[in-house]
């Protein structure tokens, strides 16, 4: 990898958090627009719009950066038939110990935090019309194509040092996976960002 394939990986880092601001920010203004005297507080129910938009500009982004390597976007999987049972069985192993080390710590920080574990799900779930709720269908059509792709199959090789070494770019990755939710959806509140992280 050249280095500025490395610059580019290394800034790609922080694109996601600035497109969910960016987004939010013009739902935001929409509802500015149209009258709404809390902009923002609305705004805020919509994280999955703009999630999705995010997504659709991050996938074209990724697209367009591995055309320019001189590769195809399902490259970044490279799927192999060969041991692929011993590659599911991993998977699942991995799911059964992350699911409880990622959920557990948000319910602690919760409960410490707000008094309750589950004081963060209506600050996130607000309700929408229904157009809103069949919208939000695309957030996790759209999530499955952009955000693990990004992080570990576009960016964790680019920052992998030549020697092979690849962990420090997996930790860099992984934080950068769990920092990026401060801002889904940026609420202005300390402790809902810690709790969400």
């Amino acid at each position: 990898m050249n280095q500025n394939t490395r610059t580019a990986a290394s800034l790609l880092l922080f694109s996601r958090v600035l497109l969910f601001l960016v987004f939010q920010s013009l739902i935001a203004l929409i509802f500015l627009l149209i009258g709404n005297n809390r902009p923002w507080y609305a705004s805020e129910g919509w994280w999955m719009s703009s999630v999705t938009l995010t997504n659709v500009v991050m996938f074209a982004l990724i697209v367009s950066l591995l055309r320019k390597e001189g590769k195809k976007y399902f490259e970044v999987f490279r799927f192999t038939r060969e041991g692929w049972w011993k590659d599911l069985l991993i998977a699942l192993g991995i799911f059964a110990v992350a699911a409880p080390v990622s959920t557990f710590p948000n319910l602690w920080l919760a409960k410490l935090l707000f008094g309750a574990s589950d004081a963060t799900v209506p600050m996130l779930f607000r309700a929408l019309p229904v157009w809103g709720l069949i919208l939000s269908i695309l957030f996790p059509l759209t999530q499955v194509f952009v955000e693990l792709p990004l992080y570990f199959g576009y960016i964790m090789p680019r920052l992998t040092k030549p020697s092979g070494k690849g962990w420090p770019a997996w930790v860099v990755a992984s934080f950068f996976l769990g920092f990026q939710h401060v801002a889904v959806p940026f609420i202005p509140d300390v402790r809902f960002m810690a709790s969400s992280t």
